[in-house]
C-alpha cells in the first residue's frame, strides 16, 4: 500500500522509512509543496524498464579494479554516473 510520509522522516524516521521502502513506494512530501518518491533500486528499474546484463556488470568491475573513476566508466558505457553508481553498488564487496 503507498506510503505518504512528511520528508521529515527521512531524518527523524530513517528505519521506518526504509522498511516502508522494501514493501513499496514511499511518497515524501517537502515544506515547499514539493513530492519524493522513495523506493528501492530493485523497484526502481522494475518501473522504469532498466535492465543490466550481466556482461555491464562484469564491465564495471573490471574498469572499477583498473582504477576507473565513475565519471569515465560513465562515459565508456554512454550512460549516467548516476546509474554507474547503482551498478558499483550491486556488485559483490569483494569487486570494489
Amino acid at each position: 500500500m503507498t506510503q505518504i510520509r512528511p520528508i521529515s522522516d527521512l531524518e527523524d524516521h530513517l528505519k521506518d522509512v526504509l522498511r516502508l521502502a522494501s514493501r513499496a513506494p514511499v511518497f515524501l512530501t517537502g515544506e515547499d509543496g514539493g513530492s519524493y518518491v522513495f523506493m528501492t533500486n530493485k523497484e526502481y528499474k522494475k518501473i522504469s524498464g532498466i535492465t543490466t546484463s550481466e556482461a555491464t556488470r562484469e564491465r564495471v568491475a573490471k574498469l572499477r579494479l583498473m582504477g576507473w573513476s565513475t565519471e569515465e566508466i560513465a562515459k565508456s558505457l554512454r550512460t549516467t554516473t548516476d546509474e554507474v553508481e547503482l551498478l558499483i553498488n550491486e556488485l559483490p564487496k569483494a569487486r570494489k
